[in-house]
């Protein structure tokens, strides 16, 4: 019988998470728990106050194929030709007559330094800006500020002018052929993102680094989908700035490591926190909100 792959667990996670509980394996929230939740939102700007790092030139030669709009790619503050990156996008959806861009709604709080609702919004790769803050369901607090676990979500609209840019296949995984995750239960199941976290780290046995697609493709297992509950609970390699990544889901095989055979698209990653445990916001509760409040029906594009 295979066992398992083990998981390595990201060096930097500890740099997001001191403020956290030593507990090694934390549980989940109640509904209705308190204000401020112990894990930590991934977001760059997060750690210790600091302000956003120039990483890459838009024009860089490795990271421009993941650049675009589309899961994976980064949004970013544009200075001159450098992009400074803060956080990730998720999935590619419409309301039948637009686009928009998923992404953490801790990633659009202006609170932190970023633009907010109502506000313009730069990606890796694009010229200029791309689309507009156009949602954000932010509630409660995180250990490190920004939006509680489960209440965590944000889309921006897509310029139509832009729409060239738009790129539904994540980086590196691919597009999320099965559709949208819906399955309520604690089955185990394999997950892929693919992140610009900030920092050097080790994660799934490969130093991950900036600009290089082969290392910011992370997979890892898929925990708890329950009932009741927004968000999923799961155990990958993330990074600081992986926040706002979107979230693929397939059946899990441990003999297998690379594409997965008709992913869904599970949500929004989040929240880190000790351990290699994460919070991976559901995206089909999220639309679904998000479509009540704003008067449309999103599906995926």
């Amino acid at each position: 019988m295979s066992r398992p792959r083990t998981l390595i667990v990201a060096l930097t996670l500890a740099l997001v998470t001191l403020p956290l509980a030593a507990s090694a394996v934390p549980t989940r929230l109640a509904e209705g728990a308190p204000a401020k939740d112990p894990f930590a939102c991934a977001e760059n700007p997060l750690l210790a106050g600091a302000q956003i790092i120039p990483v890459v030139p838009t024009n860089h030669p490795v990271a421009s194929p993941c650049g675009g709009i589309r899961p994976g790619s980064a949004l970013t503050i544009k200075a001159g030709s450098f992009d400074f990156m803060y956080c990730t996008l998720a999935f590619i959806v419409t309301d039948g007559t637009d686009l928009y861009a998923a992404t953490a709604g801790h990633c659009v709080d202006p609170s932190l330094g970023v633009p907010g609702p109502g506000q313009r919004v730069s990606a890796l790769g694009v010229p200029g800006t791309f689309g507009t803050v156009a949602y954000q369901w932010c509630e409660d607090q995180a250990v490190n500020g920004g939006c509680g676990a489960g209440k965590d979500f944000a889309l921006i609209r897509i310029d139509a002018d832009k729409h060239s840019y738009v790129n539904r296949a994540m980086c590196h995984w691919g597009a999320p052929t099965g559709g949208l995750f819906t399955a309520k239960d604690q089955t185990l199941r394999t997950i892929q993102h693919f992140g610009w976290g900030m920092f050097l780290g080790e994660a799934s046995g490969v130093m991950v680094t900036v600009g290089n697609p082969a290392t910011q493709a992370r997979e890892g297992l898929g925990l708890d989908f329950s009932e009741g509950y927004t968000y999923a609970f799961v155990h990958t390699p993330a990074i600081s700035g992986d926040s706002g990544s979107g979230v693929l889901v397939g059946d899990f095989d441990v003999a297998v490591y690379g594409a997965l055979a008709n992913p869904q698209a599970l949500g929004v990653l989040t929240h880190i926190t000790v351990g290699g445990f994460a919070v991976v916001q559901r995206l089909d509760v999220s639309l679904a909100k998000a479509g009540v409040e704003m008067g449309k029906t999103f599906t995926l594009y």
